[in-house]
């Protein structure tokens, strides 16, 4: 995949600023920086389905660690 400058630098911005702000607020401080609201919304976008991949990977990571917890315990026994 491809990225271009303003599009690293939209999702850099998004990344900084995406604290406790709705999405909205993200937004326009992106573009306060001069990148379009597109990019910055298409940034935005990516940063929320990378997010979203890791939250699912930490919960499966989380699952086989119980399940490994579980099956030591029952060995021990």
């Amino acid at each position: 995949m491809k990225i271009t400058v303003s599009k690293g630098m939209a999702i850099a911005f998004v990344i900084l600023c995406s604290g406790c702000k709705t999405m909205d607020q993200r937004l326009d401080e992106c573009q306060a920086y001069g990148v379009s609201r597109d990019v910055c919304y298409q940034a935005e976008r990516d940063d929320m389905r990378s997010e979203r991949e890791h939250a699912g990977e930490r919960f499966d990571r989380a699952v086989r660690d119980a399940e490994n917890v579980k099956k030591r315990r029952k060995h021990s026994n």
